[in-house]
């Protein structure tokens, strides 16, 4: 993406459709439950969580969600399942394949296996690209593949967005200006005030990144060097008096508003979980996130336009969509053998 990418601006006032899935979300009993789910994903057959346990990757069918079966174990070594810490925030599905990262290496993955007749076998896990890390590439916050050969990720030592690796040669470098809504922060402390959520189109074409602390999204197509810039009215608008740390490195982020939580594609659209929220500006011990709005998720279409709010229920934070929309899935931490779903299709 080359810097001087030219701009398109969609401002947002209100959503052309507002669906209340509060109390209006379908069941669907789970014949092996979820216990301590980081991420889930899906793919164009399968739903797959990302658990803090082994099994690290449990698998069930993304429309029936009969319980396929699991992979995964924790370790250091060589072993194609074999995982050292893998990161929720770099757990990416596209289509048919998926992405995991860890402090060892990169890995796309696909699950071969059409038939729910018996349970996963590990060979029914194909590693389809494997490349080891180093100390010097981080821990691969927030990664997702631009290509088959360029990993973006989050590096806080960086001074733009991202940190680009070419995982055929090794090169590293930087790219995507951060924004410039406050030229008074000392640029080394940006990469904490414009704090992000990412997600990548499946073909790879596109990426979104969606905003903490603003109301705001980009929506970039690599293939034509735009993007788009959404921006939504807030029922909070953030504060102006923003300061950094004494250090210079981070922000003093107390009594900031936030807006966007995590970030969902599907083929067509763009899901942004959303909830405005502030962090009180003293306290001691554990300081406990004010709520101003009601949690949602904001539906965008990849031209940056508004289609839809969904209303969530308070405990509605893990998600996903299926690559066709046909359904969106939730997961309730205190009902483990559910899952919580609804009907995407228009």
């Amino acid at each position: 993406m080359e810097e001087n990418s030219s701009i398109k601006k969609v401002q947002v006032t209100e959503f052309p459709e507002t669906i209340d899935l509060t109390s209006n979300l379908d069941s669907v009993y789970i014949s092996n439950p979820l216990f301590k789910v980081r991420n889930m994903i899906t793919t164009e057959d399968h739903l797959i969580s990302m658990n803090s346990e082994e099994p690290l990757f449990s698998v069930y069918n993304n429309l029936t969600v009969q319980y396929i079966g699991s992979f995964g174990f924790a370790g250091e070594g060589p072993l194609d399942l074999e995982f050292n810490s893998p990161n929720a925030s770099s757990f990416k599905s596209y289509k048919e394949n998926f992405l995991i990262t860890d402090r060892s290496r990169i890995r796309v993955l696909s699950i071969d296996k059409k038939s729910d007749s018996q349970l996963l076998r590990d060979d029914d896990v194909k590693v389809l690209d494997s490349k080891k890390t180093t100390k010097e590439n981080g821990f691969f916050n927030n990664a997702f593949l631009v290509n088959d050969n360029m990993i973006f990720t989050t590096n806080f030592s960086t001074k733009k967005h991202f940190q680009y690796i070419n995982l055929n040669t090794g090169e590293i470098g930087d790219s995507i200006d951060f924004p410039d809504f406050h030229p008074e922060i000392p640029v080394e402390a940006y990469h904490h005030l414009y704090t992000s959520h990412t997600a990548t189109s499946l073909d790879k074409g596109k990426f979104v990144i969606a905003y903490q602390r603003f109301p705001l999204l980009r929506v970039y197509d690599l293939n034509k060097s735009v993007y788009t810039e959404v921006s939504v009215k807030p029922e909070n608008d953030q504060i102006k008096d923003v300061k950094a740390d004494a250090r210079g490195v981070s922000i003093q982020s107390r009594g900031m508003f936030i807006y966007y939580q995590s970030v969902v594609i599907s083929e067509n659209y763009i899901y942004a979980k959303y909830q405005e929220g502030s962090f009180p500006e003293s306290g001691r011990g554990e300081v406990k996130l004010i709520e101003h709005t009601p949690l949602q998720i904001h539906v965008f279409g990849w031209d940056g336009k508004p289609v839809k709010k969904l209303l969530l229920p308070e405990w509605a934070n893990r998600f996903t969509v299926t690559p066709n929309d046909e359904f969106i899935y939730f997961f309730h931490p205190e009902n483990e053998n559910y899952l919580y779903r609804k009907s995407m299709k228009d």
